[in-house]
């Protein structure tokens, strides 16, 4: 029997098992959840399609059949389906979380190694498998931090389990379609994406969970991701990415969630305008940018407690090298500002405590993605992730540095303020100081000197300096105009 009579048998019996998969799934998805057929259905989904994958991911690397696409999609899916399938188990009060942190932390070494593998094999870039591994090295990172309170995620049990069981549900009908060309390049991508999307967002509200913060920063950067890779892989072509000095500016909106635990234990979230300034500077392997983004958040309208609005500033600046075709790595440095302040000055007047602000300024390594199309356009993704902060926060939100009231920090008039407080700050990593920012942006150049374009932004931010965590989650879209000379 030769090696191609064997490969074809695997791939019939990974065809078998995907379509019951298919089939139980939607059996599963359709029907009312808690009831006898929605679990027998559900069972069959996960162990059918936990079969498929692992089949996949053995052909996925056989001669002849190399798909980085079918192996990083499997190995999502894979990743969906545990953790989804685990998820039953967090109502349990004795429930043990080690095995749930290190399938996140393989995850993330998968993703890491998705991303470099293909340059120290073949020393290139790979597309797919470096898209899809920072995607995974996002989703990763962000179900690590939540895992930090177990005890709120046993109570969220159905949120994790809905949320990932679905995701694997809907990347096994992406490969479907995708594989078998069912409808046109971009409907196979959209489709399984959008409606997934929006059933998920369906059933968590229909059973009164509305934090679904754990998929909201990485599904547009999915559905983005899945459609131009497949774009992008068609073309084949090189890049465009016009040399030389830039000056631009950044307009957009961002859905911003706020938790800051010296004000209240409630998370608030509003739609805020976004604006920004970019300068940078590229070169032929290397390539600089300093960018500075502002956010006005108004507190939540329907929230009357909420009396506080907010200022959210950043200015960062990041330098890369080429390491390869498409692939850029350096670092970063970024300065993080939030202020809150009361809505209205009839409301400072009765509270001894009218701002309160953090501040952090931290480092860590970054990677860029340029793989492009040649007809004046250019796909671009960047990943940042900082390793160390420095985090000036003091505790109840209070404006004044823990020894304040010593003699000689300052004076009455609060002259000689500003040194004393920057100095009250702290060195925090992992788990006190965690941050990750992700954005995809596709840009138009109508010519050499002139560039367009639309980004997707998604970043988190935790700090928690002294017991009282401030965390933010945002999603921007961002349209940008940039001059280049």
């Amino acid at each position: 029997m030769t090696l191609f009579i064997i490969i074809r048998f695997i791939i019939l019996i990974h065809a078998i098992f995907g379509g019951l998969s298919l089939i139980s799934g939607t059996i599963a998805f359709l029907s009312n959840k808690g009831k006898k057929i929605h679990t027998l259905s559900g069972k069959i989904f996960y162990y059918s399609l936990g079969i498929s994958i692992l089949i996949s991911l053995m052909v996925a690397i056989m001669p002849g059949h190399y798909n980085p696409f079918l192996f990083s999609i499997g190995v999502f899916s894979l990743y969906f389906i545990l953790i989804g399938r685990r998820a039953i188990n967090y109502k349990n009060p004795n429930h043990n979380f080690l095995i749930d942190r290190l399938i996140h932390c393989i995850l993330i070494l998968t993703g890491s190694s998705m991303i470099i593998m293909p340059y120290i094999l073949n020393s290139s870039f790979n597309l797919v498998s470096g898209i899809f591994g920072i995607i995974g090295i996002s989703f990763g990172i962000k179900n690590l931090l939540i895992l930090r309170q177990p005890s709120t995620l046993k109570s969220q049990w159905l949120r994790v389990h809905i949320i990932h069981i679905s995701g694997g549900y809907i990347a096994a009908i992406s490969a479907f379609l995708v594989v078998n060309q069912v409808f046109m390049p971009l409907l196979n991508w959209f489709l399984p994406s959008i409606t997934g999307t929006a059933a998920i967002i369906y059933f968590l509200r229909k059973i009164q969970i509305k934090k679904y913060q754990v998929f909201s920063m990485s599904i547009p950067l999915i559905i983005l991701t899945f459609i131009f890779t497949h774009q992008i892989k068609a073309q084949n072509e090189i890049l465009y990415e016009p040399l030389g000095k830039e000056i631009g500016i950044r307009v957009g909106i961002s859905k911003t969630r706020l938790q800051d635990r010296r004000l209240s234990a409630k998370t608030f979230y509003n739609w805020s305008p976004k604006y920004g300034i970019q300068i940078s500077n590229r070169k032929t392997n290397n390539q600089s940018r300093t960018r500075i983004d502002f956010t006005y958040i108004k507190g939540h309208k329907k929230d009357k407690s909420f009396t506080i609005n907010s200022i959210l500033s950043q200015v960062n600046y990041s330098f890369q090298y080429q390491a390869a075709d498409g692939l850029w790595i350096g670092g970063f440095f970024n300065n993080f500002t939030l202020i809150n302040f009361p809505k209205s000055f009839a409301m400072a007047m009765f509270t001894n405590n009218i701002i309160s602000y953090t501040m952090i300024q931290s480092i860590g390594p970054g990677l860029g993605f340029y793989p492009s199309k040649k007809n004046n356009s250019a796909f671009v993704g960047n990943i940042e992730i900082p390793l160390l902060g420095y985090v000036v926060q003091p505790i109840y939100g209070h404006p004044y540095p823990e020894n304040f009231l010593k003699e000689g920090t300052f004076n009455p008039t609060r002259e000689g303020m500003t040194i004393p407080m920057l100095k009250s700050g702290k060195f925090l990593s992992l788990p006190k100081f965690s941050s990750i920012k992700l954005e995809v942006g596709l840009f138009y150049y109508p010519n050499p000197d002139y560039k367009l374009g639309i980004e997707i932004q998604g970043e988190m931010v935790n700090a928690n300096a002294n017991g009282k965590s401030v965390r933010i989650l945002s999603n921007d879209v961002i349209l940008s105009a940039g001059y280049i000379y």
